[in-house]
């Protein structure tokens, strides 16, 4: 229940006995100032925040009114509505003339430990960080002292910060026992910097939705309540292996066979090039003109049907952007169906080395022409039963909608429109059960419209903060901001000059996707210049044996993924999730697959054993067929046999068992 008390000049704010905020005129519940708010859109994807506050007022004063209270300072004014709702209450306000920012204040405590943000890659307690909520790129290097991002910076502007994030959302989970959803399209923060106070800034008024429950699960569930479950993926995405490959019909074919003869256990081929390619100083490019390549694939829709008997699906890729050069691009601009610039003009500008056109999703003959010619026509009647919805976090300012709005406006809301015109395609041909759609982009209610997030481009290597853990990091913060379905390209994405993706980082990262809800390989932007899985016989060997040891998993991944859709809880769990203890707080580099598997993806090189500590209960390895208790232990990980350990007491013993054999083949 809500309740708002006084005492000794302070209010306190409390929903279930948790006083989740305060005021008092030393510690004033709201700050509300003018800012300048700009940004600049670089070529590696990233938006630059250029933003200035002229005098934050502190409203010391405070009334309690009827339905809330009233702030002030002097002749300036704030009434804030504060409403009890279900599991909740909502906080709400309008800021006077002449102000267009705020800053709500929330009382913290040095041991809380805070989870959310949306998808984050570098940190899952977000305590001591700000995190400013603008989608983008994730970037390279990802840290001021990595001459990497220098270097990255000095190419493309394409140097990441540690809060860039493709999926960022303004949500957090306190151990307090209260979880916050701030209401907003605009650019906000989140700033757990201080010890004592977290403050969410806003562009604008403020809603905000407070929430408690005895747990992180309990929280968890009702976040997901407020932003919606994703739709589940469908089944066929547990049974196998995805390849991903390139390289037109003859070559995909040929290779296809090579991988079924050696056992592949494949339930999906992702063509990415399928509307044909272009080479860059990247690597290799999509042309990005959404129609088959008939030069590289002749008569798909035959070839299609070849794998769909066989129970393979295939795979394409698509985004809502037009190459310049393409037909689809002229078709667009004729029609009127792209974004304009601040003259009017249709806005080019450079994001993956070349020239696009963006589509404008606020027309709704541009959205009816995307869907039914290129969705439905060019890709679901071929029989495509599959893509990465890539991209859609590279709106910049000058960006002029059909509806009349900004792209300051629509910055962040351009990627929930992106998935909700891919699964209305899906959703009107009736094949919602049977279409696989992986988006990187999002943002607050974009999980009612995904059924699967991916975790883009990492680089290729062992490093924390762009590399292979960076993407199991990300998996574990979408979890706690209402995340249910995660995966990453297994062996990475990036690669550059001396950078390229060894055997032994595709055998890791395989090894860590097979027991995650998707195993998916991703060629990477140089495919010439790293492993693949079927480079020799080893590879295809280790990636046959991880299709098959997903392929086993796929009762149990359907039993999670049923768990999911009940509670909000996502397939891929933080350890901090159900131990509560300050040491598994910010632990990002293992979890929970489910509450019966424990996963300890190996992320360092030429490891053939790894230190582990267990927080709870009986488990027993799946191939060392060893039993541990909590506490900390060393476990052999040769290749082909991760950490991976199962609760004793499972229902799904038998079939871990089953597993475990498969790797010692």
């Amino acid at each position: 229940m809500l309740r708002i008390q006084t005492s000794g000049g302070v209010v306190h704010i409390f929903h279930n006995d948790i006083e989740v905020l305060h005021h008092s005129y030393s510690d004033p519940l709201l700050e509300i100032g003018n800012a300048n708010f700009h940004y600049r859109s670089t070529g590696g994807g990233l938006h630059r925040i250029i933003k200035s506050v002229n005098n934050w007022i502190k409203l010391r004063g405070c009334e309690q009114i009827d339905g809330g209270l009233r702030l002030f300072e002097g002749e300036i004014s704030v009434q804030i509505a504060i409403k009890q709702d279900d599991g909740g209450f909502t906080v709400r306000y309008e800021l006077p003339e002449s102000f267009n920012i705020s800053r709500l204040n929330i009382p913290a405590k040095r041991d809380e430990a805070v989870y959310g943000g949306g998808v984050q890659f570098n940190h899952l307690n977000l305590r001591g960080r700000r995190f400013p909520i603008w989608t983008s790129e994730m970037g390279l290097g990802r840290h001021p002292l990595r001459p990497y991002t220098w270097l990255a910076n000095w190419i493309a502007d394409a140097g990441g910060e540690y809060w860039n994030a493709y999926f960022p959302q303004p949500s957090f989970l306190s151990t307090r026992g209260y979880g916050c959803l701030l209401e907003a399209s605009g650019y906000s923060v989140l700033d757990f910097s201080s010890p004592v106070c977290h403050q969410v800034e806003v562009m604008g008024g403020g809603c905000f939705h407070f929430f408690t429950g005895k747990d992180l699960k309990e929280l968890l569930l009702k976040l997901s309540d407020l932003l919606g479950i994703m739709p589940e993926p469908p089944s066929w995405v547990f049974e196998g292996g995805i390849l991903g490959i390139q390289g037109g019909v003859p070559h995909v074919r040929e290779t296809v066979n090579r991988m079924l003869a050696a056992g592949s256990k494949l339930t999906g081929i992702w063509t990415q090039d399928w509307a044909g390619v272009r080479t860059n100083w990247q690597g290799k490019r999509l042309f990005w003109n959404w129609i088959v390549n008939e030069e590289l694939y002749p008569n798909l829709k035959e070839e299609i049907q070849r794998y769909q008997e066989q129970g393979i699906r295939w795979l394409t890729y698509v985004n809502p952007y037009f190459n310049v050069e393409g037909g689809y691009f002229k078709i667009a601009k004729n029609n009127g169906f792209l974004i304009k610039d601040d003259h009017g003009e249709v806005l080019i500008h450079h994001v993956a080395g070349f020239q696009i056109g963006s589509m404008d999703l606020t027309n709704m003959q541009a959205w009816q022409w995307f869907k039914e010619a290129i969705l439905k026509k060019n890709m679901l009647d071929l029989g495509i039963r599959g893509w990465m919805a890539d991209y859609a976090e590279d709106v910049p300012e000058q960006a002029r909608f059909f509806d009349g709005r900004t792209g300051t406006d629509l910055h962040n809301l351009y990627p929930l429109l992106w998935a909700q015109l891919n699964r209305e395609a899906v959703e009107e041909t009736g094949l919602q059960d049977e279409v696989l759609i992986f988006h990187r982009s999002g943002y607050s209610g974009a999980t009612r419209s995904m059924n699967m997030n991916w975790g883009g481009d990492q680089v290729v290597y062992w490093n924390p903060y762009d590399g292979f853990p960076s993407g199991v990091a990300g998996g574990l913060s979408g979890c706690m901001s209402g995340v249910q379905y995660y995966h990453t390209d297994a062996g990475g994405y990036f690669s550059f000059r001396w950078i390229k993706r060894s055997k032994e980082m595709l055998f890791r990262w395989s090894e860590a996707n097979a027991f995650s809800p998707v195993l998916r390989t991703h060629e990477g932007n140089r495919p010439w210049a790293g492993v693949q899985p079927w480079q020799d016989e080893e590879t295809i060997q280790h990636f046959s044996s991880m299709t098959q040891m997903h392929a086993a998993l796929a009762p149990y991944l359907r039993q999670v993924s049923a768990e999911a859709q009940q509670t909000g809880i996502g397939m891929m769990r933080p350890f901090c999730l159900t131990n509560p203890g300050y040491k598994w707080q910010d632990k990002k580099d293992a979890y929970y697959l489910g509450d019966d598997l424990l996963v300890f993806p190996v992320m360092r090189p030429q490891a053939r054993h790894i230190q582990v500590e267990i927080p709870e209960g009986e488990w027993k390895g799946i191939f060392d067929g060893k039993e541990y208790g909590s506490g900390k232990y060393q476990i052999s990980c040769p290749i082909g046999q991760p950490v991976v350990l199962y609760r004793r007491n499972s229902l799904f013993v038998d079939l871990f068992q089953e597993i475990g054999k498969m790797g010692k083949v």
